[in-house]
């Protein structure tokens, strides 16, 4: 069942996927104190996880290392596959550097031990900042892409010749001016200094 507790003004919405109700419980409890208000949910099973997943909202995971019959990097490739950048952490009684490195190269955003419980809301909180910037990327990158597919759209279309220079050198140009200068596609005068289209004579 989703819980709340007030920590403050910012809510952190964090699924737990841990078999033990009181190990979950002492998660909450210690980022209880950090001060932001909480809404969580457990899950101990892969039936929970993708129930839980398929609700959706949520700003991270906190999941045990292993688990009956499945494990953390299992919740990031089911997160992958869904295609949701939600950073999961993992919280553990004690692991190895090579099982961490594991953890980190699938995936894991981070490895905290359950015995240095005061990194746990400093290293949520950054990977959910961290998560907030890379969806802010995604948006501006899809705008900036409509922007330039609808201004690429008005140059081809446009009767007027148009060629892109840069450092002195062609790379790209519309359908006009490839016409203009007998060329098959823009690929065959990207890097073709645009002085080799101008006569000798007018080079001054």
């Amino acid at each position: 069942a989703g819980r709340f507790f007030f920590l403050g003004t910012k809510i952190l919405r964090l699924l737990i996927v841990d078999p033990s109700p009181d190990d979950a419980e002492l998660t909450l409890t210690a980022l209880r104190k950090g001060g932001s208000l909480l809404k969580s949910q457990r899950v101990h099973d892969l039936a929970g996880l993708h129930a839980a997943i398929e609700k959706g909202g949520w700003d991270a995971v906190i999941s045990e290392r292993s688990l009956p019959h499945f494990s953390a990097t299992v919740i990031v490739d089911t997160l992958r596959h869904a295609k949701l950048d939600i950073p999961v952490l993992v919280l553990t009684r004690a692991l190895a550097d090579a099982e961490i490195a594991t953890l980190m190269r699938a995936g894991v955003r981070d490895v905290i031990l359950k015995n240095q419980m005061a990194r746990l809301l400093p290293a949520l909180e950054r990977e959910i900042a961290v998560a907030s910037e890379r969806a802010q990327h995604r948006v501006t990158a899809q705008a900036l892409k409509e922007i330039q597919e609808k201004h690429r759209a008005v140059v081809d279309s446009a009767r007027e010749a148009v060629g892109y220079i840069q450092d002195g050198m062609h790379i790209d140009a519309n359908k006009a001016y490839l016409e203009l200068f007998e060329y098959q596609n823009a690929a065959d005068l990207e890097g073709v200094p645009v002085m080799n289209l101008i006569d000798k004579n007018d080079h001054p």
